[in-house]
């Protein structure tokens, strides 16, 4: 059990312009597509002996106690992401205590739901539209109302205003999935598919070069594992401090190099970095590099 019942997404829709994201996503508004809240989580697979039980994406086993002991039906398989989101209804659910287990992608049916009357229907077989009516029918069939394993809700349009709605919630974004009947939207485990978009937040700031450290993971070859950036922000008594905040790690093999080579003349410079996030630390999440900022000074990044 594992990595091999995970699909991904292999595309996504830029987000930076929010100006134009409208018509972006008005495109997807055709009945071809529909939209998903972007889990911010742990992917799992949950296997049901009449208990879950939790697999990470290589394979090992996630204990969840209080997950553990809820009853489900025997047979069940499912793709999930362990305490995903920032939702309020989230939080609320988490400050009780409890794991939140989000189920979007059914991998079997249980043994007792006999969709086909001469066998266990592998649900890998049917569509994005089919597997969903599955899961909703077994979520139906065997009363799981508990609020620990929600399903992911699913918007048919009015994407962009749903993509707003969660964003401002504070979620991550949408994923977009077609269920076009032309098309094979069936479950690829292993793959990313082009038929799954991430519609992602994305924020844009700027820090200053702090430093830099060397990668072991390019053969030999002299490259830059991240940046270290920072702001400026004020200490007990009111003063402004330069301050370490995020380890920029993504960009560029030019950049790669060029920073190892050369960190001393950036050393103090300005950039802008892109996110997905930024926390109350101001720490931003999945940063990475996106140009250098000659016209602005360090004192200008303040926090």
């Amino acid at each position: 059990m594992g990595s091999s019942f995970y699909q991904g997404c292999d595309g996504s829709v830029e987000t930076r312009n929010i100006k134009v994201l409208p018509k972006a996503l008005k495109l997807y508004d055709d009945g071809k597509w529909v939209s998903e809240l972007k889990c911010d989580g742990i992917f799992a697979t949950m296997v049901s002996d009449g208990r879950p039980s939790f697999f990470s994406r290589t394979g090992l086993r996630k204990r969840v106690p209080d997950l553990e002991r809820v009853k489900l039906p025997s047979g069940l398989v499912v793709a999930a992401e362990l305490g995903y989101g920032q939702e309020a209804a989230v939080r609320e659910i988490k400050s009780k205590g409890h794991s939140v287990c989000r189920v979007y992608r059914l991998l079997k049916f249980p043994h007792s739901m006999m969709v086909n009357p001469t066998a266990d229907l592998d649900a890998l077989k049917l569509n994005e539209v089919q597997q969903r009516e599955a899961l909703e029918i077994i979520w139906r069939q065997f009363r799981i109302d508990d609020c620990r394993f929600p399903l992911m809700p699913r918007w048919k349009n009015d994407h962009f205003q749903h993509y707003l709605d969660v964003v401002q919630s504070g979620g991550e974004g949408i994923i977009l999935k077609c269920i076009d009947p032309l098309a094979d939207t069936s479950y690829r485990p292993g793959t990313r598919s082009s038929l799954w978009l991430k519609v992602k937040k994305t924020v844009e700031l700027d820090m200053v070069i702090l430093g830099m450290e060397l990668s072991d993971a390019f053969g030999g070859a002299r490259m830059a594992k991240h940046v270290v950036c920072g702001m400026y922000v004020k200490d007990a008594k009111g003063k402004l401090v330069l301050q370490r905040m995020c380890d920029v790690g993504t960009m560029t093999e030019y950049w790669r190099r060029e920073f190892a080579d050369h960190i001393d003349k950036y050393l103090g410079k300005v950039i802008t970095i892109g996110g997905n996030e930024v926390f109350e630390s101001g720490a931003v999440r999945h940063p990475f590099f996106l140009s250098l900022r000659d016209d602005k000074n360090p004192e200008e990044c303040v926090y």
